[in-house]
C-alpha cells in the first residue's frame, strides 16, 4: 500500500502541469485536463511504461488522455476491428485473447496496472490483432488515435517511446510461447506462474488466477492441471487458494521451469 502522503505528493506533481503557460504554437489544453486524469497518471508514476517517460512525453500524454471505465467482461477492443487508440491500465486487470482459425479465442495472458496495449494497430494503421477484455471493473487512460498521431507527427522522436510498449508486449508474448515447449506439465505450470507473477502478483504475493483460466492458458485439461498444482504444493513450491496461487519458493520454481531433460549417454 502506498503511504497516503506519498500519494498526495504524486498528485501534486501531476497537477503542477496544469498551471504552466503554453508556449508559442501550443493550445491551453493543459488547463482542460480533468483532475481525475491527473490523479490516474499519478498512480502510474512508479509503475510500468509511463513511469520511464521523459517529462515532455508525460506532458503530451496528459494533454490528450481520456478516462475510460470498463466493466467485468466488457470488451476494450476486439480483434479485427479498426484501432481507436492505446489503452493504459490504472486499476483492474485485462485479459488478452488471440483469435484462432476455428473462430475460438486463445486466452494468451492477463495484465494489470501499468500495462499499455493497442500500440501496434494504432501506429501501423492496421486492424487489431488481439481482443482485450476487462476482468472486473477496470479503470483506463485512453490515448485517442487522432490526437496521438498528430502529436507524434509534430515530435517524431517520441515514436521511440511507443516502440518500447511494443517491445515489452512482445517480450511477454514470446515468453508465453516459449513456455509451451517445456517438456513436462509441471514445468509448464511453474513457468506460467512465474510469468503471471511478474505482472499480476499482489503485495502479499498472491497471483489472482483461477485454475480453470490457468488450464486454458496452458491448453491442458482441468484435472491434469490440478494434479500438477498439487504436486508443486506438496513440494512446498506454491500455495493454492480460492482463485489465487502464491509462489512460496521462487528459486526452486525457477529451477524446475529451467530444468533440462538429461540426454542418454552413448
Amino acid at each position: 500500500m502506498v503511504p497516503f502522503y506519498h500519494l498526495i505528493e504524486s498528485i501534486q506533481r501531476s497537477m503542477r502541469r496544469l498551471v504552466y503557460s503554453p508556449g508559442k504554437g501550443e493550445t491551453s489544453q493543459m488547463a482542460g485536463i480533468s483532475q481525475k486524469v491527473a490523479i490516474l497518471f499519478s498512480q502510474l508514476e512508479s509503475t510500468g511504461w509511463y513511469s520511464d517517460r521523459a517529462p515532455a512525453v508525460q506532458d503530451m500524454l496528459m494533454r490528450i488522455a481520456e478516462h475510460r471505465v470498463f466493466h467485468d467482461r466488457q470488451a476494450i477492443f476486439v480483434a479485427g476491428d479498426p484501432s481507436d487508440g492505446i489503452y493504459g491500465i490504472v486499476e483492474g486487470t485485462v485479459r488478452i485473447d488471440i483469435p484462432l482459425r476455428n473462430g475460438s479465442q486463445y486466452q494468451a495472458y492477463r495484465a494489470g496496472i501499468g500495462f499499455w496495449i493497442g500500440d501496434v494497430a494504432t501506429l501501423s494503421g492496421k486492424r487489431n490483432l488481439t481482443s482485450v477484455w476487462a476482468e472486473g471493473v477496470t479503470q483506463t487512460l485512453f490515448l485517442p488515435k487522432g490526437p496521438l498521431l498528430e502529436e507524434l507527427s509534430a515530435a517524431t522522436s517520441m515514436y521511440r517511446d511507443f516502440y518500447e510498449i511494443t517491445q515489452g508486449n512482445f517480450t511477454k508474448t514470446a515468453s508465453v510461447l516459449a513456455n509451451f515447449i517445456l517438456e513436462t506439465v509441471d514445468q509448464q505450470i511453474a513457468g506460467r506462474l512465474l510469468i503471471e507473477g511478474c505482472y499480476l502478483a499482489k503485495s502479499d504475493g498472491w497471483i489472482p488466477i483461477g485454475q480453470y483460466d490457468l488450464s486454458q492458458m496452458l491448453a491442458v485439461s482441468l484435472p491434469t492441471l490440478q494434479r500438477g498444482l498439487h504436486r508443486l504444493e506438496d513440494q512446498g513450491l506454491i500455495e493454492i487458494g480460492y482463485k489465487r496461487i502464491r509462489i512460496m519458493d521462487h528459486q526452486k520454481l525457477e529451477k524446475l521451469a529451467s530444468a533440462r531433460r538429461q540426454q542418454p549417454t552413448a
